[in-house]
């Protein structure tokens, strides 16, 4: 009866090989369990960015946690290899000296002469090859199905491999398409909160328009009310000068716009003194003293744009590059101008006018050349 023997006992290391696969499968299982927990967390979400790179890190742990079991198999069967060959070679061994003993023994049985104490050495050296080659037999035996099992395993595993292989490449190609779509839907959301700004802007534009026009009726109607007909003549300037500050707004940057605005309001202020004081004194004195203070709000509100890189609220009043320094010099310069106009009388008005009509044009001149 052939003799029987394990492959941990015929194989030297088959013991440990085997006790790093199963550390191997060990730490798979409770990395299949992690993929798992991952697609129950995103069950209803799953096409997600989040839960297709959650899903993408476990596989890669997964995936390298395979390859190192690969590579212990493939170590495990090489040494299950090297063992099937040196038992091969010491059965090959064996057989050869049976057949010399047993070839030497029947040299001696057919001889004459008294070889008894040979025949008994040889019996010997044959039991003992006979032993040799049951025993190689058995390890031989067992390093085979070492071998088979190792093999066996080592494919299992290599399908294992490709098939997260194939998982992952799937996972990267949904996860592509992901980023792809949040990318177009990004852009989308942007475009139409940019519409919804815009709409907002709009409204709040007419607004303030509608609320600027009904505050110019209501100045108009106290003209005519009060200064009739002074006042018409007076409401004929309003048109060529808001013509001239739509040609600034359109030809120069906004600060030039606003700057030119403070100093046409100088102008008429100092304007209606030389022409009107003397029949109304107390309205042209409530005129300037508001333009005064409208200077002062002016530059506080210059002060406040630049501290906000010129917004206010959500609104672009001015661009972040505007100098402010300018708009400073200009409510001085008109608030100056007005002031003397009250001080000095209806006599020093129209060289007071020619001073806010130069700064105009000095200012004229330096947003040209910014311009260029």
């Amino acid at each position: 009866m052939a003799r029987t023997i394990s492959t941990k006992l015929a194989v030297e290391g088959e013991a440990q090989y085997k006790q790093a696969i199963a550390a191997c499968n060990s730490e798979l299982s409770t990395l299949k369990s992690g993929l798992a927990l991952v697609e129950s967390e995103f069950r209803g979400n799953a096409n997600s960015m989040e839960a297709l790179t959650a899903k993408g890190a476990a596989l890669d742990s997964m995936y390298k946690k395979q390859q190192e079991k690969v590579s212990t198999l493939e170590a495990a069967l090489r040494n299950a290899q090297r063992a099937q060959e040196e038992y091969s070679s010491r059965v090959s061994t064996a057989q050869s000296n049976i057949e010399r003993c047993e070839r030497a023994l029947e040299t001696l049985r057919r001889s004459t002469g008294d070889t008894s104490r040979e025949q008994e050495a040889l019996t010997k050296e044959f039991d003992k090859w006979n032993a040799e080659l049951e025993e190689a037999q058995a390890g031989q035996a067992a390093a085979e199905r070492g071998v088979q099992n190792w093999q066996k395993q080592l494919n299992n595993a290599k399908v294992e491999l490709n098939g997260l292989s194939d998982e992952i490449d799937k996972n990267n190609g949904y996860l592509d398409e992901a980023s792809n779509s949040a990318d177009w839907c990004a852009d989308s959301i942007d475009e139409f909160g940019n519409e919804v700004d815009n709409s907002k802007k709009g409204i709040e534009q007419l607004a303030a328009a509608l609320a600027a026009a009904g505050g110019v009726l209501w100045v108009v109607s106290l003209v005519c009310r009060f200064i009739y007909p002074d006042g018409v003549r007076i409401l004929m300037l309003f048109p060529a000068g808001g013509a001239v500050l739509i040609i600034i707004l359109f030809l120069y940057q906004r600060p030039f716009f606003y700057n030119a605005a403070l100093t046409c309001g100088g102008l008429l202020a100092v304007w209606l003194h030389r022409q009107y004081y003397m029949n109304h004194p107390r309205l042209i004195t409530a005129c300037i003293v508001g333009g005064l203070v409208v200077l002062a709000l002016a530059a506080a509100l210059a002060f406040l744009l630049r501290r906000n890189d010129g917004t206010l609220g959500r609104v672009r009043v001015l661009p972040p590059e505007s100098n402010y320094f300018m708009t400073w010099l200009t409510c001085a310069v008109t608030a100056v101008v007005m002031v003397l106009a009250l001080v000095l009388g209806v006599s020093a008005g129209q060289y007071l006018l020619y001073v806010l009509a130069g700064w105009l044009f000095a200012q004229a001149v330096y947003f040209t050349v910014k311009m260029m």
